[in-house]
C-alpha cells in the first residue's frame, strides 16, 4: 500500500466560559474524569509561550484532555496534534437490525452517536460488520460509549479468514471498554452486541496492527514563566472543560518543544457512576438508579 501524505489534526479543548477560577467542586469532577495524566515543570522561558508536550506511545481511548495550570489553579486551552500516516484503510459500517446512522461509528469523533433502542421486554441485540477493501490486521477492538450509558452485557468477534467465518472471540462478558484477542487478519469483521440497557456507540475501533504508528502526537497550550502545569488525558467519559478562549495554537511559530515524560495513574481518578451506588455505569443495569 502507497503512503499518500501526512494530515495534521488539531482538536480545541472545551468551550469558552469564564477565566476566573473555579469552584474546587467543578475542577475535581472534571480531574476524576482523566485516568492518567503527566506533569510539566520548570519550563525555561521568560514570556508566555505556546508549548508542545509529546503523547507519542501511550495507548489512549478517547483523545480529550486536560490542561491543569497548578499554580494559578484555572484549566488552560490547548490543542490536540495528530500526524497521520495515510496508509490505515478506511472501514464501511452495516448493522443488524439497520441504522442510518452507523458511519457515526466510524467518523473519528466521540461528540456523534449511533442510537440502539432496547426492545420492549426483550434483551436487546445488534450485529455491526466492519468491511474493508483489503485485509487488515489486529488484535483489539475498542468501544466508546455516550455518557450515563452502560456497556454491552455480551460480546462476540468474528472474522472472515480464508473464505470462512472463525470466532475470534467466543461469546463472553463485556466488562471494558477494549477487547483483545488473538492477532486476526481480515476484510471482514462481525461484531455481536447483546445488551440489556439502551445501547449508544460513539466510536467503534478496529485497531490496525499492520497500519503505520503515528509517532507525533502533542498538546499544545500556552504555558506562563515560573508556571508548572499538570496535563489530564485518557477520560472514561465526556467531561467538559471550563476554559477561557483559545489562541490559534495550530499555527503558532517558535513552540517550544517539551521532552518526552513520564505518564502516571491519576490517583483521584473515579470510575463513572452518575447514580453512586458503586457499580460503574458501564456495568450497571440502570444507570440512574441506585441498585439496591
Amino acid at each position: 500500500m502507497k503512503l499518500k501524505k501526512i494530515l495534521l489534526f488539531f482538536s480545541c479543548a472545551g468551550v469558552a466560559l469564564l477565566a476566573s477560577a473555579e469552584p474546587q467542586t467543578s475542577i475535581s469532577s472534571v480531574i476524576s474524569a482523566y485516568r492518567s495524566y503527566k506533569d510539566v515543570g520548570g519550563i525555561s522561558i521568560s514570556v508566555p509561550t505556546v508549548v508542545e508536550i509529546p503523547f507519542a506511545d501511550e495507548f489512549i481511548e478517547r483523545f480529550d484532555f486536560a490542561v491543569f495550570d497548578t499554580t494559578s489553579n484555572l484549566f488552560e486551552p490547548h490543542f490536540f496534534k495528530q500526524e497521520t500516516l495515510i496508509n490505515e484503510l478506511p472501514l464501511s459500517v452495516n448493522t443488524n437490525p439497520y441504522t442510518n446512522t452507523a458511519n457515526r461509528m466510524n467518523d473519528n469523533t466521540t461528540r456523534t452517536y449511533a442510537d440502539f433502542p432496547l426492545p420492549d421486554n426483550a434483551e436487546g441485540s445488534v450485529q455491526i460488520t466492519l468491511s474493508s477493501s483489503s485485509p487488515i490486521t489486529s488484535s483489539a477492538l475498542t468501544m466508546l460509549l455516550g455518557n450515563n450509558v452502560a456497556l454491552p452485557s455480551f460480546v462476540e468477534i468474528r472474522a472472515f479468514v480464508d473464505g470462512q467465518s472463525r470466532i475470534v472471540v467466543a461469546r463472553r462478558k463485556m466488562d471494558q471498554q477494549t477487547i483483545r484477542f488473538p492477532t486476526t487478519t481480515s476484510n471482514r469483521w462481525i461484531i455481536t452486541f447483546n445488551f440489556g440497557q439502551p445501547l449508544r456507540v460513539s466510536e467503534l475501533r478496529l485497531h490496525q496492527d499492520n497500519a503505520i504508528k503515528t509517532n507525533a502526537r502533542a498538546v499544545r497550550f500556552l504555558a506562563q514563566p515560573n508556571h508548572a502545569y499538570r496535563v489530564y488525558f485518557d477520560p472514561d467519559r465526556l467531561a467538559p472543560v471550563p476554559v477561557g478562549e483559545a489562541g490559534n495554537f495550530a499555527s503558532a511559530t517558535d513552540v517550544f518543544l517539551l521532552p518526552a515524560s513520564l505518564s502516571q495513574r491519576n490517583p483521584n481518578y473515579i470510575i463513572a457512576d452518575i447514580d453512586t451506588d458503586g457499580v460503574p455505569d458501564a456495568n450497571d443495569n440502570c444507570i440512574s438508579v441506585a441498585n439496591a
